[in-house]
């Protein structure tokens, strides 16, 4: 079966963030028991937390390829998707994992496009997904700010910052969801840190 690129793109997203929080949980547990067995708890609830999202969000997924099946049958329903109403329970996960965040939110928020909003969430959990994964990062400040005619999200970290940047299929990813909204992506590397910036037109 062919799967079209927006499917394989939320796949990737879903299966890297999540699992990645999952790993990274797993690999800390022994020495969180070890040294501090009150927090315990905590790190078993991160990792069931991301398996239930993960979980969710490929349930959805599958029943609307599941709709298009068979001759005849009925056009693929197109699965709900998360957008920035659900940016805090994405920012609680990186906490899980360990991730110092903060978040800063300036402008008016309205109603958007829905590929805006699926942009939108999608990118910030890319970019949190590499700094877990890849940046070795302790912090990460992640900021949506609302204009008359655009959307910003931008996503800085205090890691390893370019001297390790590669552009893998999250960073292809990001780039093609922007450019299939008429936006533009800016990675600047610093020393330390990483800032992915997203303008998303919305006017």
């Amino acid at each position: 079966m062919f799967l079209n690129p927006r499917i394989a793109r939320d796949m990737h997203d879903i299966v890297t963030h999540s699992v990645g929080l999952m790993v990274i949980q797993a690999e800390t547990g022994p020495l969180v028991m070890r040294d501090h067995p009150e927090k315990a708890e905590a790190v078993f609830e991160a990792i069931a937390a991301a398996g239930r999202d993960a979980i969710g969000q490929l349930r959805l997924i599958l029943g609307a390829l599941r709709g298009g099946e068979g001759h005849g049958g009925p056009a693929p329903a197109r699965a709900p998707h998360p957008g920035l109403d659900a940016l805090p329970g994405l920012l609680d996960n990186a906490r899980r994992a360990g991730l110092d965040v903060s978040a800063d939110v300036r402008g008016e928020p309205r109603r958007l496009p829905s590929g805006v909003d699926v942009a939108a969430y999608r990118i910030i959990q890319e970019a949190l997904t590499n700094t877990i994964r890849h940046a070795g990062a302790s912090t990460v400040r992640v900021g949506v700010r609302w204009s008359g005619d655009t959307l910003d999200v931008e996503v800085a970290d205090d890691g390893r910052g370019g001297r390790e940047l590669r552009e893998g299929h999250g960073m292809i990813g990001m780039r093609e969801r922007v450019t299939a909204c008429g936006g533009r992506l800016t990675v600047r590397p610093g020393d330390p840190g990483l800032t992915v910036t997203a303008t998303l037109p919305i006017g």
